[in-house]
């Protein structure tokens, strides 16, 4: 049995995603650190555009990019929220309005794959 129901009629928008929005808090020491914090839940489309790999001397960083589909819901900060999909996070890149019209969104995003997700 699935943990969350899909709507009936949901189409391609299958997916539940997370929005999580950066908090700064101190620590007892004092040290400023950045948590996550689950803001609300959408249904959504994830599709995958592709995967890199990148080699220097030291290290390889895999990364995964593609497109999230969903519904308007106000104004998103690309710099301090991101989306948690099961336990992948998707960093965004870029949000797009489709036709300036508050319906749908198209935001591009990226996720570090392996031992660099850490």
């Amino acid at each position: 049995m699935p943990r969350f129901a899909i709507p009936q009629g949901a189409g391609p928008k299958r997916h539940r995603l997370e929005l999580q929005t950066a908090i700064d808090v101190a620590d007892p020491y004092g040290q400023v650190v950045r948590t996550w914090a689950t803001t609300a839940t959408y249904w959504a489309s994830i599709d995958q555009d592709r995967v890199s790999m990148d080699m220097n001397a030291t290290q390889v960083k895999q990364e995964r990019s593609g497109l999230i589909t969903m519904r308007y819901f106000g104004p998103i900060d690309s710099a301090m929220q991101r989306f948690k999909f099961g336990d992948r996070i998707l960093h965004i890149k870029g949000v797009e309005d489709v036709l300036e019209r508050h319906r749908e969104y198209r935001i591009s995003y990226h996720e570090l794959l392996g031992a660099a997700a850490t």
